[in-house]
């Protein structure tokens, strides 16, 4: 159903909790949803619990706070994964002589460009898929990974929505206590989310191009060198796994901020570093590869 059909349904608006009929409905409806990200990511709810959730940060960090144990995460990996003092950074494919008690595997990074095909270790990894629907050529999951999460609004859904798949042999402790999906996230269960959720991401993969993508993201980074000429640096354009839909850049002459104020007066949304990161300084793993300014990045 479309968006306004949406909210003709009186069960929208129902506590999928509640015992009455509508309730009852409502956690049909969300049992169909749950149905369809099973089947489209190709898991299955024998192996995996799918729970949701306000986002990628909290789907991640979870994982984190019932732990409180150090783990290892890519340098490439949002803010939300390096803020933590247990955390310990690798920033090649090297598998190392010890694994970490756990670890994070980011597939998109946000700011490079480029994905991620690899990871060095196997045992209780929590995968990062924020970036993946739209940017990553195919939607199989890969790794037999002990989680992974997404965000709603990377692909036009809900701003504070998430989702989850959780192996079912991990043993997953809830941040928030209650009874909801299956005592793993409590709260009252956001069936507006959720529904919207997958209509978005069914509209989304309805249109979107993979191919086509990668040629426009192409063709963009061509008009910005013909403009700006040996002053324009990208530093990732040249990695050989390419992902769609990003790419980042700084000017040589002139700073990241001033640049960004440019592009915004003249009515282009370039993005300067990450979102959750506002007002912070260079992010962590462009600092660690030494890349001179912070990026600018259209997304």
């Amino acid at each position: 159903a479309s968006f306004p059909a949406l909210y003709k349904k009186q069960y929208f608006f129902s506590n999928p909790s509640s015992l009455h009929q509508e309730g009852r409905e409502a956690q049909r409806e969300i049992a169909k949803s749950k149905e369809y990200f099973f089947t489209l990511f190709g898991l299955s709810p024998y192996d995996y619990h799918l729970i949701f959730h306000s986002g990628a940060t909290e789907g991640l960090q979870s994982f984190i706070l019932q732990s409180k144990q150090p783990y290892a995460t890519s340098i490439f990996s949002h803010k939300c994964l390096t803020s933590f003092s247990q955390a310990s950074f690798f920033d090649s494919l090297v598998p190392s002589k010890e694994e970490p008690l756990f670890s994070f595997f980011t597939i998109v990074p946000s700011e490079t460009g480029t994905f991620l095909q690899d990871h060095p270790f196997t045992k209780n990894v929590h995968c990062d898929c924020a970036q993946m629907i739209g940017k990553h050529p195919s939607l199989k999951l890969f790794g037999n990974f002990d989680s992974y999460t997404f965000s709603a609004h990377k692909f036009g859904g809900p701003k504070g929505l998430g989702f989850s798949f959780i192996k079912k042999t991990f043993p997953y402790q809830p941040l928030f206590l209650g009874s909801q999906q299956d005592k793993l996230r409590g709260g009252t269960i956001n069936i507006t989310g959720i529904l919207q959720t997958e209509e978005a991401l069914k509209k989304f993969l309805e249109k979107f191009d993979w191919n086509q993508a990668i040629l426009l993201k192409q063709r963009l980074i061509e008009i910005f060198q013909n403009i700006f000429s040996e002053d324009i640096e990208f530093p990732f354009a040249h990695h050989s796994s390419q992902a769609a839909g990003i790419f980042s850049f700084y000017l040589k002459n002139i700073a990241s901020e001033k640049a960004f104020i440019h592009f915004d007066q003249g009515g282009l949304a370039i993005s300067l570093g990450q979102a959750c990161s506002l007002g912070e300084d260079q992010s962590f793993y462009l600092k660690e590869l030494q890349i001179p300014k912070p990026l600018l990045r259209i997304s």
